[in-house]
Order: C-alpha cells, then structure tokens, then sequence
C-alpha cells in the first residue's frame, strides 16, 4: 500500500505539473490569425496538386478518385474514392500539414510584434514551436478546417458549430466535410483553447493508466 500511495502521489504530481506547463505555454501564444489562402498563388497551386496525388494514390489511382478537386482560390478540397473511405489521418494530408507550418510562423512573426514585449518574446516563440511547429506532420497536430464536398463550397476555416469533438475532427478522415479531412483557421484563442483541452485530456489518460499499473503492483 506505501508503494501505491508513493506511485499515485508522484503521478498526480507530475500530472499537475504538466497540465500548468502547457496551460503557460498557451497563455503566451500572440493574437494572429492564418490561412492558407494568404499564401502566393504558385504556392497554393503546388499544394493543391500535392493534395491531389495523395487523393489518388490513398484511392488505388486516378480512375479510383472519382471526387478529388483543390480549389485554389479559397483551397477548399475533397477526396472521395469509388470503392473505399480515404483512410489517410487528418495530419497526414498536405493541406492539413501546410496550414499547421504555416500557422507556427505566422504565429512567430507575430511574436515579434512591438506589442509584445521584448522580456516575453522568447516565451512566446517558444509557445508558437510547442504548439504547432512541433507538432506538424504527428497525431498531436491541431485540426485544420478546409474540406468540403463541392469545388464551389468556400470553407468555413473554423470548426463547425455542430461538430462532435476537434480530437475526432484531428484523428479521422472523410469526404462530406464533417470530420478529420477537415482544417481550421488558428485564431490565437480558438488555438489557446484545444491545446489545453488536448493537454488535460493526455495528461488525464496517463494518470489513470499509471495508477491502474500501481494498483496492481499493490496486490503483490
């Protein structure tokens, strides 16, 4: 019981401990906003058709994607197969990736606003690289809202007012424009809000898991 008692104290602890780090990190992140659309036409168009390959190879080939457009204007895409669900993740996809890069250094450029103090400039890049520079192309990747089911559809760039949850929108794909295909304008506050949710959510997890294993090792 000593053992249990010492293990549980330590995860809680660390669990504590965590949880603040990353609710600090947030609180430093500088108000900015991005999308992709603020990109160089050849940027966006390279993209696309990056987006587009990805489409038909997860699909079998070309004559497999029979719904498969990036509209570079307001690079709204879709991906839909004949015999299949495209079952690349949400971070794996290109545009997703893109928007994640391209948010951490709009979010860096914006540390260096003469808003933001000189003494809080470091913290704040640090917060821009631990919430979306290190974490582009992983499963911890921030969702991203850009698909939609017709070339015409301009996106919303935000979460859906009726979506279930941004974990589900982050961790699966789709081709009706409601779930992980989907990508997201980072606002500063929309971002300072999913980050804490995912960190108390992890954090969560692995307390339990940790104080499972301590159980068990008590019975012994």
């Amino acid at each position: 019981m000593k053992l249990f008692a010492t293990i549980y104290i330590a995860v809680i602890a660390f669990a504590a401990f965590s949880n603040a780090q990353a609710q600090n990190a947030t609180a430093n992140l500088p108000d900015f906003q991005f999308l992709l659309t603020q990109k160089s036409e050849p940027e966006r168009d390279n993209i696309c058709k990056t987006n587009m390959g990805f489409c038909e190879t997860n699909c079998g080939g070309p004559n497999k994607a029979p719904m498969n457009f990036c509209n570079v204007t307001t690079m709204g895409w879709g991906c839909g197969c004949s015999d299949k669900i495209p079952d690349l993740s949400a971070f794996q996809w290109p545009i997703n990736r893109e928007h994640c890069i391209g948010s951490g250094e709009a979010c860096k450029l914006a540390c260096q606003d003469p808003k933001v103090p000189n003494e809080k400039k470091p913290d704040c890049n640090l917060a821009c690289i631990d919430t979306y520079t290190s974490k582009c192309g992983t499963a911890a990747q921030p969702p991203a809202y850009y698909n939609v089911s017709d070339p015409a559809i301009v996106p919303t760039y935000a979460p859906p007012k009726n979506s279930v949850t941004d974990s589900a929108n982050n961790n699966s794909t789709s081709t009706n424009g409601t779930n992980g295909s989907q990508s997201t304008n980072n606002s500063a506050s929309e971002s300072k809000k999913q980050s804490s949710a995912s960190s108390i959510n992890h954090l969560g997890n692995a307390a339990v898991a940790l104080v499972i294993v301590a159980s068990g090792m008590s019975l012994f």
